[in-house]
């Protein structure tokens, strides 16, 4: 299974466009930048740059370039 965290106020939308027309099983978990979501500790533990996409798979999370 996989998780994108991604943001609708950002270009990481496109990502959860993309999985979603090819009917990947996957679960959106949409980051709330107006709150400060993505600097928050939970999501910090999946991207500790804070930024969003991060597409979670079972052999580990994939996110912007270094």
């Amino acid at each position: 299974m996989l998780t994108l965290y991604y943001s609708e106020k950002s270009c990481s939308f496109a990502p959860h466009i993309l999985l979603y027309d090819t009917g990947a099983d996957f679960v959106a978990k949409r980051i709330d930048f107006d709150t400060g979501e993505q600097n928050s500790q939970g999501y910090l533990s999946v991207n500790p740059k804070g930024r969003v996409p991060a597409l979670m798979t079972p052999d580990g999370v994939l996110t912007e370039n270094p």
